[in-house]
């Protein structure tokens, strides 16, 4: 046995080969994992990996192994394990709500891309306890009775007063429950750094935000920065001395940042640029305000103008998916 396991006591502490690679097949066969092609890659590529005894996953490796990138990856520049290693813990754990009962547990933990493998042990519910039995249920009350006896009154007072509690339970416990599971909102600062910073732009999935920012020393001229809402890694998208950057939009598939640039007080266009840098690409030379997608992410909406006489203009900027 190659796989790392973390056991409980109590529960079996070695599961074998074929039943973490049966569990395997579960979570890619779902509908959550069914969806995203990368992510079903990545999980598969560090599960039979891990149980070839490969050792622990390093993020060069999967760079250059799984995502095909060059002897010269550099996780520094290229984030695009961390993304994903992100986004695959997520899921596992939105797979893992509604199949509680699987055998197996597979999970990344945080800081690392070799996964590790927990068997649930069977839960044996306790009998409940043996007390008097039950009284029988209250008779129908029949509204054909031409008489009611005061045993009958009394048994029907008795029954709308259950109706009346159960309905207040509902009413009352069950939104109170509900209310409870719902997790505290948390507050985070994302960015603080010295300077003017604007624009935010979260990424589609909440673990990344756009930004504009004009760098320690503020010189009027800003460019477009990508940071991990939790966590340090940052990364330039822009570099551009002359210009100024005006507006950030994420895409709603995650694929694309539109900003808006200026010279001076000209239009200097509206650009795209992927998340993990590269060169730009110009949508329009026009000056646009407050750039903003169209749910498919093939086409940006812009507007141009003063406020009360603003026009507004879309662009494709991008060829349309195949099959569509």
């Amino acid at each position: 046995m190659h796989t790392r396991i973390r056991g409980d006591p109590g529960v079996q502490a070695h599961p074998l080969d074929a039943d973490v690679r049966a569990e395997l097949g579960r979570i890619l066969s779902s509908e959550l994992f069914s969806r995203s092609d990368r992510l079903t890659a990545f999980l598969r590529f560090i599960v039979e990996r891990t149980l070839s005894g490969d050792g622990v996953l390093k993020e060069q490796v999967l760079g250059i192994e799984l995502y095909g990138k060059g002897p010269d990856f550099d996780a520094a520049v290229d984030p695009i394990v961390r993304v994903d290693a992100r986004r695959l813990r997520d899921k596992l754990r939105e797979y893992y709500v509604s199949a509680a009962g699987d055998p197996i547990v597979i999970s990344v933990p945080k800081g690392s891309y070799t996964p590790i493998f927990e068997a649930h042990a069977e839960v044996a519910w306790p009998m409940a306890p043996q007390g008097p039995a039950s009284p029988p249920p209250l008779p129908a009350i029949v509204a054909a009775s031409p008489r009611w006896s005061h045993a009958s009154i009394v048994r029907a007072v008795g029954a709308a007063g259950l109706l009346a509690m159960a309905a207040a339970l509902f009413l009352f416990g069950v939104p109170r429950a509900l209310r409870s599971t719902v997790p505290a909102m948390r507050i985070l600062t994302v960015t603080s750094f010295p300077g003017a910073e604007s624009a935010p732009s979260l990424s589609p999935d909440g673990n990344f935000v756009a930004f504009l920012w004009s760098g320690p020393v503020s010189t009027g001229m800003a460019d477009l920065w990508i940071k991990a809402v939790d966590g340090d890694a940052l990364r330039r998208l822009t570099d551009t001395p002359l210009f100024n950057e005006t507006w950030a939009a994420w895409s709603p598939d995650g694929q694309q940042i539109a900003f808006s640039r200026r010279a001076g007080a000209r239009a200097a266009g509206i650009f795209v640029v992927s998340p993990l840098g590269g060169p730009e690409r110009k949508v329009s030379d026009a000056f646009g305000t407050s750039p903003a997608w169209t749910a498919d992410s093939r086409s940006l909406w812009w507007g141009t103008g003063r406020p009360r006489a603003r026009r507004f203009f879309s662009r494709m900027c991008r060829p349309a998916r195949a099959g569509n």
